[in-house]
């Protein structure tokens, strides 16, 4: 058996023109606490909330295309089973294409929520790099004459890297090239934290339970669904990045993260989370109350109403 790249979905992304409010938009019809409150990168800008199992970061890059209006899926974020390097050597053996991995650094890339959980003061914040390849079969991000030097396999992707983290983590440097790394609507990438990170999920966990007893009542995210144009060729893809996990009736279940779910769609993107809850007719109610049940809910199927979260498809199942 091979050994693992990745191991959980640590973050699911969501973008929009102001990171802020969506938090605030999500927090309040969700019950969600923040993890995270903003942090303004020189690249980007992002809220991360507290969703019991995993985390969602509001999020708008500062260079390349902007998001419209409303609020849109953007990104899967994975965990490595050791280190971001070692999950990059698995997936270049696997033939997955990906960037190397860069180290944002500083204290203006520092959630300072983290900063108890910190294992040494002088490291990396994260380490992060985008796949391609998987969630469709374009290469969107490698491809890219700027990024060709910094290919995860290349001989100049070490040094590449390296100068494009500086750059990466500068407060003006990285404004100006945010363009060059600037990610595509809709994407694939693995963070390593430099953080404890099983710490700082049980900190997240306690608040999101508290959150929930005087919210809507959920249990965390229980699936991210994707869909795919050939549902033969998506499942070959995702279980070349999620082995040896097993996908069973296309449904991955990634350690005690929300499950990777792919079904039959017009095209390949990212289309839903569902949520778990403790008591379905219990959160039926809470949002009845609050005019969030949207149309279509059913019995064993909540769903929220689209226009209050910007556009999303967000359902809850118990």
């Amino acid at each position: 058996m091979r050994p693992a790249a990745v191991t959980r979905i640590d973050h699911v992304n969501v973008r929009s023109k102001d990171p802020a409010s969506t938090a605030t938009v999500l927090a309040e019809v969700l019950g969600l606490p923040v993890s995270a409150p903003q942090v303004g990168c020189p690249t980007f800008e992002l809220v991360i909330l507290a969703v019991g199992n995993v985390t969602l970061e509001s999020t708008r890059q500062r260079g390349g295309p902007q998001p419209g209006d409303g609020i849109a899926l953007t990104g899967i974020v994975f965990e490595p089973a050791t280190t971001a390097a070692s999950a990059s050597t698995e997936l270049q053996d696997r033939g997955i294409p990906h960037l190397a991995p860069l180290a944002f650094t500083g204290p203006h890339t520092r959630p300072r929520t983290y900063e108890p959980h910190r294992r040494a003061t002088d490291g990396p914040n994260w380490r992060v790099f985008p796949v391609d390849g998987v969630l469709s079969e374009r290469t969107a991000i490698v491809s890219r004459p700027s990024a060709r030097a910094m290919v995860a396999g290349a001989r100049t992707a070490p040094a590449m890297a390296a100068a494009m983290s500086r750059v990466a983590s500068g407060r003006w440097l990285g404004r100006v090239a945010a363009g060059l790394l600037s990610v595509p609507a809709e994407y694939l990438a693995v963070c390593e934290w430099g953080h404890d990170v099983p710490a700082r999920r049980v900190a997240d966990a306690k608040r999101f339970t508290e959150a929930q007893a005087s919210g809507p009542g959920l249990t965390g995210i229980r699936e991210v669904v994707v869909t795919a144009s050939d549902l033969d060729a998506a499942r070959q893809r995702w279980q070349g990045l999620l082995d040896p996990a097993t996908g069973t009736d296309d449904r991955w279940v990634l350690d005690e993260g929300p499950a990777l779910v792919l079904e039959a769609g017009k095209r390949d993107a990212l289309a839903r989370l569902v949520f778990g809850a403790a008591s379905l007719p219990s959160t039926r109610a809470w949002l009845v109350e609050r005019s969030l049940l949207g149309a279509g809910s059913t019995d064993t199927e909540l769903r929220i109403e689209p226009t209050r979260v910007g556009g999303l498809d967000l359902r809850i199942t118990g």
